[in-house]
């Protein structure tokens, strides 16, 4: 199955965000284009920030949309079709993952020693899964 990606938005770009884009690289005639064939990830830091922020996001950037693989190495485990369990601090938190199709996936955190809902919403990547746990205090 293909992996799907989104182009991210210029209010999304940070130091820290993951993503992929098109690498330059010299042709035969000494000029620099971009390398069409291949995809290179990195973790944006200052310098890449301030150029987005400069030139703004053009083609050839992607972010793959969240996937089970990524919500598992972040400490999650699968506990069943959708759902995924995590303790922390003594406390078992629920997380439900409800995917509409491959572009919302739809998160709904849930604490089960208070019976409450700690997040509800959309998490398009594992850049913004990351920032809700980090909110929410969970590691």
């Amino acid at each position: 199955m293909e992996q799907k990606y989104f182009k991210p938005s210029l209010e999304d770009i940070r130091v820290g965000y993951k993503l992929e884009f098109h690498n330059w690289s010299i042709n035969e005639a000494g000029i620099a284009e971009l390398n069409y064939d291949r995809w290179e990830k990195t973790i944006l830091n200052n310098y890449h920030v301030q150029h987005f922020m400069k030139y703004g996001i053009r083609n050839g950037v992607r972010v793959p949309y969240l996937t089970q693989e990524q919500i598992e190495k972040e400490g999650w485990s699968k506990d069943g079709h959708d759902f995924y369990k995590k303790d922390h601090l003594q406390l078992l938190h629920s997380l439900i993952i409800v995917k509409e199709n491959v572009t919302h996936t739809f998160l709904h955190v849930y604490d089960t020693r208070s019976n409450s809902t700690l997040y509800a919403g959309i998490c398009p990547s594992i850049n913004e899964f990351r920032t809700i746990m980090k909110f929410l205090n969970i590691k």
